[in-house]
């Protein structure tokens, strides 16, 4: 590939998938190689970082979306796709930084409330097992207990309500369900990371002796590993919907394994 002579067909973002967007992946490779994309032509979270990254070395706009301003710093010649028809237009008008429906992308509502779902049984199964183990401490303080509980619960059904509003959103706003769906499992994740710092902090105020020091311990492995498993669950999900990945089913698994396994260590 020539700079300055690949063209691409945009907008390209998060879920797009295609061509255009294996050129975009070459061009990532070439400008930013310490991202290491894989060129399969499907617009994920790591292509999704790389852009951002991209963007903002070049004074641009952070959305991760590939318009014709980051085309041009790019590189790459770029053409404006028409407008796809759908049976079932959007109720409002697209926003600038909403990710289209491009070809190859299929988003289906059934499909959407059981992604969603498995999140959210997902981060209850890692609340019900964090606050199981201190429930377990029979030694340990009411007042502490009581907090710990607080700053579990709350943010949890913050989480969960957000979660299924925002799978609400995603199915009736087709043209923006990536970027919706996206935005509001990052959210999600960064409650319940917030929320089991919160847990820590309860934790090394209480004298050591009920061997806390071990929880603190796995807790810490469990919050490492929820924040590694953000980029798989949305890359699951975004695969999924847009057909390059599983079955619904399958995907469904993937994401309990992983949430569900992100507790293991209690």
């Amino acid at each position: 590939m020539n700079p300055g002579t690949a063209s691409i067909s945009g907008p390209l973002a998060l879920g797009s998938r295609g061509p255009g967007v294996k050129t975009l992946q070459e061009t990532l490779n070439r400008l930013l190689p310490a991202f290491h994309l894989q060129v399969d032509g499907a617009f994920g979270m790591k292509t999704d970082a790389a852009v951002r990254a991209f963007q903002q070395s070049r004074g641009l706009v952070r959305d991760g979306i590939v318009g014709p301003r980051t085309a041009a710093a790019l590189d790459l010649r770029y053409a404006a796709m028409a407008p796809l028809p759908s049976p079932n237009p959007p109720s409002r008008t697209q926003l600038p930084n909403e990710t289209p429906i491009l070809p190859g992308v299929s988003v289906d509502g059934n499909a959407i409330s059981q992604l969603v779902e498995a999140v959210v049984q997902g981060l209850a199964a890692i609340h019900s097992k964090v606050l199981g183990i201190f429930n377990a401490l029979e030694e340990m303080p009411d007042f502490a207990l009581n907090e710990i509980r607080s700053l579990l619960s709350g943010p949890l059904q913050a989480a969960i309500s957000a979660l299924r509003e925002a799978g609400r959103l995603a199915q009736a706003t087709p043209a923006a369900a990536a970027n919706i769906l996206a935005t509001a499992i990052r959210s999600a994740f960064q409650k319940m990371i917030a929320a089991l710092q919160g847990v820590l902090g309860v934790i090394r105020r209480l004298p050591d002796l009920l061997g806390l020091s071990g929880i603190v311990d796995k807790i810490q492995s469990i919050i490492v590993k929820v924040q590694r498993a953000v980029e798989t669950v949305i890359d699951t999900i975004l695969r999924t919907l847009s057909g390059a990945g599983n079955s619904v089913a399958q995907a469904v698994s993937t994401i309990l394994s992983v949430l569900r396994g992100a507790a293991a260590a209690i």
